[in-house]
């Protein structure tokens, strides 16, 4: 039970413990340390030596280790990612008798910020503390802040910046939201803003201002802060340079990146993993594959451990160059230092692998993906199709094919492209019609060049079969070109179709395109098993017309070189008409390939 104090003890316990009890309502503000018990010990003793009654001072002894306690556990809660529960130890308190001070709410809020607590919880506490009329603290509001600024809420951020006295950490804060968000003109003004209020811009500020020129690829802005830095007597760190060479990066100067890599060793810096995968990155992106692999092995020369994301930018580098083996390397030893199988970097070996034709080595990867959980994806898959295509190994590209419908995956007019031009690379005229059915019933529009790669697969046989995708690709307002004519001509000569080999060379020529020697061959062929002694005659003229047509080319092929053995021609001074009049006045000092007419000279000339 407590006992009652006398005037004078009272007052000195009120006047020695002023400072436990006032909580947010001194005029000085309240100190984490000063809740500390052991820094109340010289009033508590001064107190307990001027009275026996020592209850009431144990009690306040109690409070504020009670309230200490509370402050600490605010602070591990919200570091903890329980901000949950952290938020309940304002009620508990209160249960308890204790209100919650400044120092409590601070604690808080620094470590919910901390913990990644959602910005709207954080930003609770501070405005529960105004409504109470406890001071924030420069600290409490800048956790606050950096909590809104993660949450990409830039606008919200710079306005709470213009509602407080900022410091140049509050500054900071506001210049990386306004960054992330691509906001790299407002970092910019932040900047010039803290010089304006007497706040001289820190390594850290500058540092803020360059990264949100990075993001943004602002590389020339980039490099005009560096240097405003060294006027200022800051030197450039690490990280600097790191931010520098990232807008580089992002602006496609590879070359700048890689002396930005360069000056830093110059300063005594040393360059450090993150250096290293941008230069890596900046190289790849602008197609210089041999410069990303040179640094990455100087990398590992000076052993610096690649991350992930630096295996990644090296392995893009190799499916750019299709060096497949070195791709494949890499890979490897990713697995042997521990990193995991990653989904990007087996794309790109993939991708790597069937660029360098080496079909086989892909789909066995592919199928390593799969087992492993990781989907290669769409492009990955019709990168492999394509690379048994190249390599006439149509039974390796319908496994893929099956492999990607096994994952789930739908087959898009790519994919069964791919597909069918693998197989009609082996001939495979069956596989070919299923894929163009299979496109058909899934809406997908097959191209005329799907169309003219299955009808090349019948190799002359199936004219019916053939005609009727050459009739199809017509009706779908698709013009066939020469080679799909030709192909089709083919195949109706072998099946004695000479009414409709004469229509195709008919239209051939309607739309001018220029059958060859072959199809006319083929097309008497078919007449002469036939009888059709007339059609042979019309056809044997119209080869007859192209021969001569393939001769006057060649002769004018023949006079040209001589035109062009003539010195003034080579050199440009005159003109090949000037040259063959001139030749033409020689008369016979000209000499022409037998049976060439002057006139046949003129006719070039006039076309000259």
């Amino acid at each position: 039970m407590a006992l009652a104090l006398s005037d004078g003890i009272s007052s000195g316990l009120g006047s020695a413990l002023g400072t436990l009890t006032s909580g947010g309502s001194s005029s000085s503000a309240v100190r984490r340390g000063d809740l500390h018990p052991r820094s109340q010990l010289p009033a508590l003793s001064a107190v307990s030596r001027s009275s026996s009654q020592l209850e009431g001072v144990l009690e306040t002894l109690r409070q504020v280790g009670r309230k200490t306690h509370f402050a600490a556990q605010a602070t591990a809660l919200g570091r903890g990612s329980s901000w949950q529960q952290a938020l309940l130890l304002l009620p508990e308190m209160r249960s308890e008798g204790l209100e919650p001070d400044a120092s409590v709410h601070r604690a808080l809020a620094s470590g919910m910020s901390n913990g990644g607590a959602p910005w709207t919880a954080v930003l609770s506490i501070l405005e529960e503390m105004r409504q109470r009329q406890l001071s924030p603290g420069a600290n409490a509001q800048c956790a606050v802040l950096t909590s809104v600024a993660r949450s990409q809420q830039w606008q919200r951020t710079l306005k709470m910046l213009r509602e407080m006295e900022p410091d140049v950490t509050a500054y900071c804060v506001t210049m990386s939201s306004c960054g992330r968000e691509g906001e790299w003109q407002q970092s910019l003004a932040l900047l010039a803003e803290m010089e304006s209020k007497g706040l001289p811009p820190t390594l850290n500020a500058y540092n803020m201002a360059i990264s949100a020129c990075a993001k943004a690829a602002e590389w020339l802005q980039a490099l005009a802060l560096m240097e405003e830095m060294r006027i200022e007597g800051i030197d450039p760190n690490v990280a600097t340079y790191n931010s520098a060479m990232y807008a580089c990066f992002q602006g496609g100067e590879w070359q700048r990146a890689l002396g930005l890599l360069e000056q830093m060793s110059l300063f005594g810096l040393v360059p450090d993993e993150i250096s290293y995968y941008t230069a890596v990155a900046a190289c790849e992106k602008c197609g210089q594959s041999e410069a990303a692999l040179e640094l990455f092995a100087e990398m590992e020369q000076k052993g610096i451990v690649p991350a992930l994301s630096t295996y990644n930018a090296a392995i893009q580098a190799c499916a750019r160059s299709k060096q497949w083996p070195v791709a494949l390397r890499l890979l490897e030893q990713m697995q042997r230092k521990g990193i995991p199988f990653h989904k990007i970097a087996c794309k790109d070996v993939v991708r790597a692998c069937a660029e360098g034709g080496q079909c086989e080595q892909a789909v066995v990867l592919l199928q390593e993906m799969r087992q492993k959980a990781l989907s290669p994806g769409l492009p990955v898959y019709n990168a492999a199709i394509s690379a048994c295509g190249s390599k006439r190994h149509w039974p390796l590209a319908l496994v893929v094919l099956q492999e990607l419908v096994q994952e789930g995956l739908t087959a898009s007019t790519v994919t069964c492209g791919e597909a069918i031009r693998a197989c009609a690379q082996g001939k495979q005229w069956p596989w070919c019609l299923s894929l163009l059915e299979e496109m058909q019933t899934r809406d997908l529009r097959p191209t005329q060049l799907l169309y003219s790669a299955t009808i090349s697969a019948f190799e002359g046989q199936e004219w019916a079969r053939v005609l009727k995708l050459f009739t199809e690709m017509r009706e779908k307002d698709m013009d066939p070109e020469a080679e799909s004519y030709r192909a089709t001509i083919s195949a109706c000569t072998k099946g004695m179709q000479w009414e409709r080999v004469l229509e195709l060379l008919q239209t051939m020529r309607q739309k001018e395109l220029r059958p060859d020697q072959a199809a006319y061959g083929q097309a008497i062929g078919a007449c002469e098993e036939t009888q059709q002694w007339d059609r042979v005659l019309e056809l044997e003229a119209m080869r007859f017309d192209l021969l001569s047509e393939d001769e006057s080319k060649r002769e004018r092929s023949e006079l040209l070189e001589i035109l062009e053995q003539t010195t003034g021609f080579q050199k440009g001074e005159v003109s090949a008409v000037d040259v063959g009049l001139e030749l033409l006045r020689e008369g016979d000092d000209l000499e022409l390939p037998s049976g060439t007419a002057d006139d046949d000279l003129l006719l070039l000339l006039e076309d000259d």
